[in-house]
């Protein structure tokens, strides 16, 4: 059986924490694509003990039918929902990575409404209401998950990776100890573009990392996008200020 050496594997976790819209598929992509990583896209679980480490492997390698790298020493997953939980005896397990990611709302928002416009019409994150409501809950999940994980993670603006990728890839590399470079190419696999596992879009299709913004919608609801602006730039201050390693993206067109 080809997968039992992977699922005998001591592998240690990358955790990419985030929300939705915020470049993980890309992220989850070039990280995946490295031969000591595997993974490369959300498999929409929680962590609730020591045996969702197991179903993991479970997911990855036998249901989704992934080969194993030779060399691999990290499993990847991102966890973009509040609902998939991360349980404290996860968190303190030596030897794992937490990236925490960020990206402003006046950007996200509207990703968010398109996306769902896309894959479920009619679903509550299709509405800017909806989507606020996800956003900001999301910040408050990911604001708990720092004080718990407080000087043991690595924090990363969104941005960094399609407008400034060769320092952000040099980040990232550097702090996950990777023998080689992390590279803004990245191989495709049976799940890219997948509803409900990543970016379903054209993008991420291309194998490539592409810096030229898509066009979105203009958001109505000013009040609310000026509230999530300010959660969210007090979110990233927390973020910033309990992590072990930062690389932060300085834009003049950033609201503050």
């Amino acid at each position: 059986m080809r997968v039992l050496p992977a699922l005998l594997r001591p592998y240690r976790r990358i955790f990419l924490l985030s929300h939705m819209r915020a470049y993980t598929s890309l992220f989850g992509h070039i990280l995946g694509s490295h031969p000591d990583i595997e993974g490369y896209y959300e498999l929409q679980i929680g962590y609730h003990s020591w045996r969702s480490l197991i179903r993991q492997k479970l997911h990855y390698f036998y249901y989704h039918d992934h080969s194993p790298k030779p060399r691999a020493q990290y499993l990847l997953d991102k966890i973009l929902h509040n609902g998939h939980r991360l349980d404290a005896s996860i968190l303190d397990r030596p030897g794992d990575v937490y990236v925490f990611c960020l990206r402003p709302p006046e950007e996200t928002i509207p990703s968010i409404i398109q996306l769902y416009q896309r894959l479920a019409p009619g679903h509550q994150w299709t509405t800017e209401s909806g989507a606020f409501d996800y956003y900001m809950s999301r910040l408050t999940g990911l604001e708990h998950l720092s004080e718990t994980l407080r000087g043991r993670y690595l924090y990363i603006d969104a941005e960094c990776l399609t407008n400034d990728t060769t320092r952000a890839l040099a980040f990232l590399t550097d702090n996950l100890n990777l023998a080689t470079p992390l590279e803004p190419e990245y191989h495709r696999g049976p799940m890219t573009g997948h509803p409900y596992r990543g970016d379903p879009s054209e993008r991420i299709d291309c194998g490539h990392v592409i810096s030229t913004p898509s066009t979105k919608p203009p958001i109505n609801d000013h009040r609310h996008l000026t509230e999530a602006i300010t959660r969210y730039h007090t979110v990233r201050r927390q973020l910033a200020g309990g992590c072990e390693s930062a690389f932060f993206y300085d834009s003049p067109n950033r609201q503050s």
